[in-house]
């Protein structure tokens, strides 16, 4: 099947894969790290390229991801809400960002069940694992930077 890819996402199934399919979900997070980094490395085949490609994507992504969200809870609109977060959790999923992760999950199981109120308390708690999660993904990618020399296109929150 052409742009698909079999969960759990691993890195032989990235090489080549459009940039849209990335955010792809992985499966469930299996801690409460604000970043998995060695999980993260080995899901991608220790692949520096699909490190930096993925960072990438998400800080692009985020921003959009974040205010559909927060239109939906605005609106109390449980589909909008369901669909918003059930891409960002995949994209957490991807980064093993596994505090996040289970924050994003907790807010989608809430949407799916289509009653939002427990989801104010829900979506507060996954904007403070956000807080934590951007720094350190910022402070990764330059990491990376530092050692390729190369650059990636964000350097972290509020890029």
């Amino acid at each position: 099947m052409a742009g698909y890819i079999v969960k759990p996402v691993l890195a032989p199934a990235l090489r080549g894969t459009p940039r849209a399919v990335v955010a792809a979900s992985s499966g469930e997070p299996t801690g409460d790290a604000v970043l998995n980094v060695s999980s993260l490395f080995e899901r991608l085949g220790e692949s520096r390229d699909l490190l930096s490609e993925l960072i990438e994507v998400f800080f692009e992504d985020k921003e959009m991801t974040m205010t559909d969200l927060r239109d939906g809870l605005s609106r109390s609109d449980p589909v909008a809400v369901r669909g918003a977060i059930h891409k960002l959790h995949g994209a957490l999923e991807n980064l093993g960002a596994e505090a996040a992760s289970r924050a994003a999950l907790r807010l989608e199981n809430i949407a799916r069940g289509r009653e939002l109120g427990p989801a104010k308390e829900a979506h507060f708690a996954l904007e403070r694992e956000m807080e934590k999660l951007e720094p350190e993904l910022a402070a990764l990618a330059e990491e990376e930077r530092q050692r390729t020399g190369t650059g990636l296109g964000h350097t972290g929150a509020g890029s």
